[in-house]
């Protein structure tokens, strides 16, 4: 997908106001997808351990979500070796209450 655009945003974050330019692309499923040159700049760092996404040297935390149940969430359907450095398209199951959203 290349991008048709891209648009200067000030994203507020807990009433942070960060300065961003976003590319824009036809269907993007997720609809916004933070790359790693922007989870960068803000000083990002995520603790998988403590459950944690920290911003700007801890001035933000924010709990990351967690797996709660097969009904709410998108699942891999096999376990998946990705190379470093790669790219790859996962088949996945998706609830059935959220087909064709």
């Amino acid at each position: 997908m290349c991008p048709i655009g891209q648009l200067l945003v000030n994203v507020n974050i807990q009433g942070l106001i960060v300065p961003s330019t976003f590319y824009i692309v036809n269907n993007l499923h997720p609809k916004i997808i933070f790359g790693h040159d922007w989870l960068k700049n803000i000083k990002a760092v995520i603790d998988y351990r403590t459950g944690l996404l920290s911003l700007f040297d801890d001035l933000i935390q924010c709990p990351l979500e967690g797996f709660n149940s097969m009904h709410n969430c998108v699942t891999l359907r096999q376990t998946v070796c990705l190379q470093p450095y790669s790219e790859s398209i996962l088949p996945v199951q998706v609830p059935h209450k959220f087909n064709d959203r």
